[in-house]
């Protein structure tokens, strides 16, 4: 017997849903014409236990048997889901009836005689990069994959023009996934699977789902609506109104035109695992109440040492572009004390804030304690009411939408407020430079830097406000 006795069946190598057949499973309809047509790029917006996963198993499996050498990957946003989609693609390679037979399996990775492999991982940069010319690349859960990952691995398919299947249930109206399936063009064939179209999913069980459910959720997991998050603090509709045309990036311009009104710059300093950021907001002298325009945003490498850090920004603030008068607004919560140090003896004169989860708010100086609270709140106001407009052209203004998208309020069982992304989620670092830039822009007086808003001189001078 061959070693894969399949490899002359031409009906089957033609057919891919047959092999679920092969396996004693009936495919459902959508999961025939998915299998079938073997699109390029496949976009799976499907219902809780709709079979999009076996969908993906199924053709993982069909790829590394009908294609000798053939590289399949499969991504997840964790480890344990790796685990269930190689799972499932390993349960039906076993259920094969005169299966060719494996040379190397373990808990993530099926691989043949001929050369071809099916690696399942967990969605973590670092564990991605070195893989090329993949044949077949299927991202599980994808509305969970952060974007920065979804770039990282597209190149994979450069060479080898290999395909993408990404199948998930919606999760807001936010990342990649959102955004390819409802502005991606046509180069992606979409499926829409909801609950109804899953004979294995039956109309009490749904009743009863219903009334067990909030309705957005129970929308979301069976009926395939993408809505905005409970917990979304940045709805989409407001992120994309705040994009405006007639705001450029500050240092696009070849020849720059005299600068006019102030220029705010937030510091958000990250460590070993977190990016160090730096957002600058230009407000017009123009109108009494100008709005306030994000005209450049910065992210540093990983890694970045903090005199490097400082020289850069003091480069930027001589920059033509940029006015005699600058106001720059560091976080000084945790490791940024020593890099104001720095700051300060390089002429900057920061104002350095610390960053805390309660209400008081303090200055002593150039020094402030404010809540996390405000400082997002004021970003949150300042979308609602249009005062903070987004220049479109600025590169990195994606990976801050990103963010915003991911960002959230979480409550724990102790009361206690916490915002940021999230443990699975992307990175805050722009979110926070761009808080303080705008924190900046709402509450320092251009001329002194030491004049804050009504509200802010009455909670400085209370009592309790240290």
């Amino acid at each position: 017997m061959p070693s894969n006795p399949y490899i002359n069946d031409l009906e089957l190598a033609l057919r891919p849903d047959l092999l679920l057949q092969l396996c004693g499973l009936t495919p459902d309809p959508w999961q025939q014409d998915f299998l079938v047509s073997r699109p390029e790029q496949a976009l799976l917006l499907c219902s809780r236990q709709s079979g999009k996963s076996t969908s993906a198993a199924a053709l993982a499996l069909h790829e590394a048997l009908f294609h000798p050498g053939a590289l399949i990957l499969l991504l997840s946003p964790s480890l344990r889901q790796s685990q269930e989609l190689f799972r499932k693609a390993a349960g039906l390679y076993q259920r094969l009836p005169h299966a060719p037979a494996a040379c190397r399996t373990s808990a993530l990775r099926l691989e043949f005689d001929h050369g071809s492999r099916i690696i399942s991982l967990p969605g973590q940069e670092e564990t991605i990069r070195g893989f090329s010319e993949v044949r077949l690349l299927v991202i599980d859960e994808a509305a969970l994959v952060p974007d920065e990952l979804y770039y990282a691995v597209r190149p994979m398919l450069a060479v080898s023009r290999g395909r993408l299947t990404a199948l998930s249930t919606p999760a807001g109206k936010r990342g990649w996934f959102y955004h390819c399936y409802t502005e991606g063009g046509d180069q992606w064939q979409r499926y829409t699977i909801p609950a109804t179209q899953c004979p294995r999913i039956s109309a009490d069980f749904l009743a009863a789902e219903q009334r067990s459910l909030p309705a957005a959720w129970f929308r979301a997991e069976y009926f395939c609506e993408f809505g905005e998050a409970a917990n979304q603090l940045f709805p989409a509709h407001l992120l994309q109104t705040a994009q405006c045309s007639q705001v450029s990036p500050l240092f696009a311009e070849i020849t720059p035109s005299p600068p006019t009104g102030t220029f705010f710059i937030g510091l958000d300093l990250g460590q070993s695992q977190d990016y160090s950021a730096l957002t600058i907001i230009h407000r017009s002298p123009a109108l009494p109440d100008p709005p306030c325009h994000l005209r450049h945003l910065q992210r540093f490498p990983l890694r970045t040492p903090y005199p490097d850090i400082v020289r850069q920004v003091r480069e930027l603030l001589q920059q033509p572009q940029i006015g005699p008068n600058p106001l720059l607004i560091v976080d000084k919560t945790g490791v940024g004390a020593p890099v104001v140090d720095m700051l300060t003896q390089a002429g900057m004169n920061p104002y350095a804030v610390t960053i805390h989860g309660g209400e008081a708010v303090s200055q002593n100086g150039r020094d402030l304690r404010l809540p996390q609270r405000d400082l997002i709140a004021n970003l949150q106001v300042a979308l609602q009411t249009g005062s903070l407009k987004l220049a479109p052209a600025l590169p990195q203004l994606p990976l801050l939408i990103h963010e915003l998208e991911n960002f959230h309020l979480t409550i724990s069982a102790s009361g206690r407020e916490r915002y940021a992304a999230g443990p699975d989620g992307p990175h805050d670092d722009l979110v926070f430079s761009l808080a303080l830039a705008l924190w900046g822009a709402k509450n320092l007086c251009a001329d002194t830097g030491c004049d804050y808003t009504s509200v802010y001189r009455r909670r400085l001078h209370s009592p309790g406000a240290y």
